[in-house]
């Protein structure tokens, strides 16, 4: 297997996981303070490096991409870097896998994303794909891109479509991830911008359910496209809430105006995946606070020994 990506938050514990009983590779760009895992070939560049990124390839059965250079914030301010660095990288890369032995892609999308504003409670996958950002539109742009490329029998190929997966290894850096961003603001003392007065409802999966549903659906051999989330909706106040109370101390907050194309309530349906892998999260929001809670107090430990 070849890990494209396999360094970062979701890539480094599914690649823990892999390891057990497959022979991994890991294809990465540098990271600062990334560790190498024992028994993994790394091999770093940039994705855009398609010699580098054929050599990689070879021996290769199953690829999965875990790649982007973007998050939504990021892409809406910048769709040609978006574009050429994320969609045209992956259309290089499709191009490529009919000269190789791969027989499989695994493409990590957005559930959050691609699907635009909710026509149901529980979004499921056959739900219209309308993104209202660039990071959405990007992502179905390669969705469809790999569903062309399939569609010649060159490979087969697994779409998931993961909620906002949260937990240890997670770093805020302020952009993405509201649950580390919280923990990041009531351990240092900052003033956490709640958008909307908190009534934002979103689904969180911990990290260790989302590759747990990943393993599940490789053994399974499963194919198309799959929602991977916990099933269930919290707003920002209970986030929030829930970390005061983990934390014993109370979060500065600021309400600040929301954006007018934000989506107030977005959960996925996780029907498909437990009908076809008998897979269902299995950690609590709270419990998968605390675990977070400790890994982040770890961290800090080490870092001030």
């Amino acid at each position: 297997m070849l890990v494209l990506g396999g360094s970062g938050f979701i890539g480094s514990h599914l690649v823990q996981v892999l390891k057990e009983h497959n022979a991994v590779s890991v294809f990465e760009r540098r990271r600062i303070g990334a560790k190498e895992q024992a028994g993994v070939q790394y091999i770093y560049g940039d994705f855009e490096q398609e010699d580098l990124l054929r050599k990689s390839l070879v021996g290769i059965d199953t690829v999965i991409h875990l790649i982007s250079t973007t998050v939504p914030k990021t892409a809406d301010a910048d769709p040609v870097f978006d574009l050429n660095s994320n969609l045209m990288n992956t259309i290089r890369l499709l191009k490529i896998l009919p000269e190789t032995r791969v027989r499989k892609l695994i493409y990590f999308s957005s559930g959050g994303t691609v699907y635009g504003e909710p026509k149901t409670a529980l979004v499921k996958e056959d739900h219209s794909r309308e993104p209202i950002g660039s990071y959405g539109i990007v992502k179905c742009a390669i969705e469809d891109y790999i569903r062309f490329y399939a569609s010649k029998n060159y490979f087969e190929y697994l779409i998931i479509r993961p909620s906002n997966p949260y937990g240890p290894g997670q770093i805020s850096y302020g952009l993405q991830g509201v649950i580390p961003i919280i923990f990041d603001a009531i351990i240092n003392d900052k003033v956490f911008q709640l958008w909307g007065g908190g009534s934002q409802v979103r689904d969180y999966i911990y990290i260790a359910d989302l590759i747990e549903a990943v393993q599940k659906l490789i053994d399974a051999a499963c194919t198309g496209a799959y929602n991977v989330g916990s099933g269930q909706g919290h707003d920002v106040n209970q986030l929030v809430k829930a970390v005061e109370q983990q934390m014993g101390k109370a979060l500065q907050t600021k309400v600040v105006e929301t954006d007018h194309n934000a989506i107030e309530r977005f959960v996925l349906s996780i029907d498909k995946i437990g009908k076809d892998t008998g897979w269902s999260p299995q950690t609590a929001l709270e419990d998968g606070l605390r675990k977070y809670h400790q890994w982040l107090m770890q961290r800090l430990e080490e870092s001030e020994s």
